[in-house]
């Protein structure tokens, strides 16, 4: 695992306070050691406990980060 406890925290903690202001309903963030491509952080809300599925909704249950396809745009323009 590559995962980065304290950058996994502050990337929850930061989709968990931005999306509810932006009035958002998910939100998924993921960080990347550009050198190498390790992933640091891959965190998403709403957060989902396994250990109690059933309070949650079956949309919740994706791992949004590193399941969902999305367009990254371009980083780097000519």
């Amino acid at each position: 695992m590559t995962i980065n406890p304290r950058i996994q925290a502050q990337a929850e903690a930061a989709l968990a306070r931005r999306i509810p202001e932006s009035g958002g309903d998910s939100g998924s963030a993921i960080v990347l050691e550009t050198r190498t491509g390790r992933i640091l952080a891959a965190a998403s809300y709403p957060p989902f406990d396994p250990n109690h599925w059933r309070e949650h909704e079956p949309s919740d249950w994706r791992n949004r980060p590193l399941l969902d396809v999305y367009e990254p745009g371009s980083p780097v323009k000519a």
